[in-house]
């Protein structure tokens, strides 16, 4: 998820996979902010989404330590906005890959709750909202037109021959089809705060963007190395920021 002040119009906007979230007041004060305001603003609407999360393994999650129902231990998280809600349900904006579709597709991978996929949904408090049965059933690639179930995928994510549509999973390389964007819903009685739609054209060349999420601590850029960095002791979420080179 990523947020971006312009510094020609006054504003602070929402920004997820192309689409703008959100848009402040054009007021001075929006200017004026910090980067620990900023901050402020995008961890309320920033979520992390992780296949068979559930509150008992939260803190394995966030320690970053082995994920306990996989023999690689990996947990393949991803992050997400909440974009709009309805009585207590919450629609989170996030990415199509975070959708694995030989997980959906396999039982084993869900022995937890009798082969139904779930995933956990962790908002800002700390709180792991479990949804159950997250799939469309549309497969990869996708089939049929997109309707508002627990899940709405735009684009999936399966080991495809390359160059094709074919899916191999035993020889294919991971990849995409479709637009890499999906809608995932949980329910809540507590109050958090929606990120309303905004305009993407109103980005220009040059503004400068805050990116906020929960990247993978091993997949992050050394600095100093240009490598990725070595296990670390906690999970995070992180805020970054940089300026709008093309569009």
């Amino acid at each position: 998820m990523v947020y971006f002040f312009s510094k020609k119009i006054e504003k602070l906007s929402i920004f997820l996979g192309g689409i703008l979230l959100g848009l402040l007041g054009e007021t001075p004060a929006i200017a004026q902010l910090s980067i620990a305001e900023i901050n402020s603003i995008a961890r309320q609407t920033t979520v992390l989404i992780a296949p068979a999360l559930t509150p008992e393994l939260r803190q394995d999650l966030e320690e970053n330590r082995n994920n306990p129902l996989k023999k690689s231990g990996i947990w393949n998280p991803g992050s997400g906005v909440i974009i709009a809600k309805t009585g207590n349900k919450y629609y989170v904006l996030t990415v199509a890959h975070n959708f694995i579709q030989r997980h959906l597709d396999s039982k084993q991978y869900w022995q937890q709750l009798g082969g139904i996929p779930y995933y956990g949904i962790r908002t800002y408090d700390g709180k792991v909202h479990i949804v159950k049965d997250v799939n469309d059933y549309r497969g990869c690639p996708l089939k049929g037109n997109p309707k508002l179930t627990v899940l709405v995928r735009f684009g999936c994510r399966d080991r495809f021959i390359a160059g094709t549509d074919i899916v191999e999973r035993s020889i294919g390389t991971d990849q995409i089809r479709g637009v890499d964007l999906a809608i995932v819903t949980f329910k809540s009685t507590n109050n958090y705060t929606v990120a309303p739609l905004g305009d993407p054209k109103q980005v220009n060349i040059n503004d400068r963007v805050y990116i906020s999420g929960w990247p993978d601590p091993e997949r992050e850029q050394d600095p100093q190395t240009g490598g990725c960095r070595n296990r670390v002791a906690r999970r995070q979420r992180r805020l970054a920021w940089g300026l709008v080179r093309g569009k």
